[in-house]
């Protein structure tokens, strides 16, 4: 184990958050969108490996920026779900009021796209203003991460199965039918 610096640099990294220019008259709950705007990775997309999550390195840590992401929001969301309806948190917890379906936006790429409906993000049919390409599908996202948690390919890979069972168990706290409702605010 060296102490250099360059080995604790990471290999990906990515930004969520809050679309301020979602600008989408038909959506009330504009303010609660977040966007998956920045994905950076710093190995090379060509080396392939069929040991890694996604059949590269590249991929690998593309994916593990997702995911991670997607807890992230996922843990906020149940913790101003769980404190609105019973009263407490914070003013601005009470007013948030997201939504995971239809509530994070991705600007993907060839590579990300192929990661984003692995994890059962849908592709949007329509561009916005904010140039997204997919966006969290609550249906499809607790069956690919379910699938992904019980794979033998995804076994390889400990942490992605980790986060994959993460994720299903936050899916499963959502009240469903709160979320619909939301989304159609």
């Amino acid at each position: 184990k060296s102490n250099n610096d360059e080995d604790n640099k990471p290999v990906a990294v990515a930004r969520l958050g809050k679309d301020n220019n979602n600008n989408n008259v038909d959506n009330n709950n504009s303010d609660n969108i977040h966007i998956l705007d920045s994905m950076r990775c710093i190995l090379k997309k060509e080396n392939t490996d069929d040991d890694c999550d996604g059949g590269s390195e590249h991929a690998e840590a593309i994916g593990v920026c997702i995911d991670e992401l997607v807890l992230s929001y996922l843990q906020r969301h149940v913790e101003n779900e769980s404190s609105s309806s019973s009263g407490g948190g914070s003013e601005e917890g009470r007013r948030m009021t997201t939504s995971f379906d239809g509530g994070i936006h991705f600007r993907g790429t060839l590579v990300s796209g192929r990661l984003l409906e692995a994890r059962g993000f849908r592709e949007v049919s329509e561009l916005s203003a904010d140039m997204h390409s997919h966006e969290s599908d609550y249906d499809g996202a607790l069956n690919r991460y379910a699938e992904r948690s019980a794979s033998k390919e995804v076994a390889k890979n400990s942490g992605a199965r980790d986060r994959a069972l993460r994720i299903v168990s936050f899916l499963g706290r959502v009240d469903r039918e709160e979320d619909k409702a939301r989304r159609k605010q």
